[in-house]
């Protein structure tokens, strides 16, 4: 239940739908005073209202390269972290109006606002470090 919790959760972010949020919020209001009295056992449930809590990093990566910084973005753990890449433009409202032709570029977003465009996986992945 925690997992399809926590899936309800980022997709209602990927794709905007605010109802599958709210069901989230439900499923672990349910659970709170079991995850409150014994977290060890509840870890998965933590980890949802940590997400909750602090917010999703949202990261958009557009443009032909998109494969080789998603792997950059992947190898270090960041369970707040939610990635979207495409190698085009996509409907996916994360990516959306995000794609700038012959280049790619990333954007790190919270809460529907985004970054400037970074044009570079290294600085990437240091912007992302330090949040």
């Amino acid at each position: 239940n925690s997992e399809m919790a926590i899936n309800l959760f980022v997709l209602g972010t990927l794709i905007e739908k605010t109802e599958y949020q709210q069901k989230s919020h439900s499923m672990l209001k349910l659970v709170s005073d079991d995850v409150k009295s014994n977290i060890y056992y509840h870890a998965n449930w933590a980890r949802l209202a940590l997400m909750m809590t602090e917010g999703l990093i949202e990261v958009a990566i557009v443009g032909p390269d998109f494969e080789k910084w998603a792997k950059e973005v992947r190898k270090q753990y960041q369970p707040n972290l939610v990635l979207c890449a495409s190698p085009s433009e996509s409907q996916l409202p994360l990516l959306s109006e995000k794609f700038f032709p012959g280049t790619t570029r990333a954007f790190i977003c919270r809460n529907k606002v985004c970054s400037a465009p970074v044009d570079d996986p290294a600085k990437l992945v240091q912007q992302i470090n330090t949040l």
